[in-house]
């Protein structure tokens, strides 16, 4: 357990440090060991300029149910972006709360 945590920081490390394709690259690793706080922690990079990093981030936080923490990462950004991002927030919050309501039966 303490080799997949050191492995899990180095790896947050080595994103928040990183950008562009180094960044896709390790959150494709990261993203299975990501707890709620891990994802508070990787929050600023919905910041990237790139859309994709900024997307799979709005997903991480929808996911996680971190309304808070990813409307504070829009401050300062362009109306158009806050747009999109609180758009993509939604639709995937939407998918969490329909998939949390249906019974394991149906």
């Amino acid at each position: 357990m303490i080799d997949e945590t050191e492995n899990k920081e180095a790896l947050i490390e080595r994103f928040l440090a990183g950008d562009g394709r180094q960044r896709r690259a390790v959150l494709k690793e990261l993203r299975p060991l990501l707890l709620r706080e891990d994802v508070e922690r990787i929050a600023p990079a919905l910041r990237d300029p790139s859309p994709k990093i900024a997307a799979r981030v709005v997903s991480l936080l929808a996911r996680h149910d971190l309304i808070d923490c990813f409307e504070a990462q829009l401050a300062g950004l362009k109306p158009g972006k806050i747009d999109i991002l609180r758009r993509h927030y939604d639709r995937i919050a939407k998918e969490r709360d329909n998939d949390s309501r249906v019974s394991p039966n149906a």
